[in-house]
């Protein structure tokens, strides 16, 4: 029976490789929906698109865009919502941008956490690899972390009790 849940798996796994760049699995960018939400919020304050997380990465990425719709209105004089569809490359790369940079910094956050809590280095080293592409894994380093370093995940860091 597992062989046969194994073999399931992998059919499933390996489908969307198989059907080619013209599947649904190659031509939808999820960014895309991000960034015209966040376009729809700027010019008519309504998200067609709630859930989580989207909502929030959509408010924020629409405030992102602040500079942008600056440099729009005074400095090309052209209705931000033209310029950025004359534009949209860059601004899917502002986007991704703005996007990597909120992300490494809540990474920090957590890293620096994660370090105060424990005092140790290599209980950031052990979970940093791990924060986003194995969220299971991440979660069992995280206990073994709290584990070893003989507190309880209810205390605070080290010296507070």
């Amino acid at each position: 029976m597992p062989l046969l849940l194994s073999l399931i798996t992998l059919i499933f796994s390996v489908l969307p490789f198989t059907l080619g760049p013209s599947s649904p699995f190659f031509t939808i960018d999820q960014e895309v929906v991000y960034v015209t939400n966040a376009l729809s919020y700027v010019v008519r304050k309504q998200i067609p698109f709630y859930d989580h997380p989207g909502t929030p990465g959509i408010l924020l990425l629409s405030a992102s865009f602040t500079p942008l719709r600056l440099w729009a209105k005074y400095f090309i004089h052209t209705p931000f919502i033209d310029w950025s569809i004359k534009n949209f490359t860059f601004l899917m790369y502002y986007s991704r941008f703005f996007v990597l940079i909120v992300y490494c910094a809540g990474l920090a956050i957590l890293l620096r956490a994660v370090h105060n809590f424990t005092a140790s280095r290599l209980a950031v080293i052990l979970t940093s690899p791990n924060t986003g592409k194995f969220p299971a894994v991440f979660h069992g380093c995280l206990a073994v972390v709290i584990f070893t370093s003989g507190q309880s995940p209810y205390s605070g860091p080290p010296g507070i009790p």
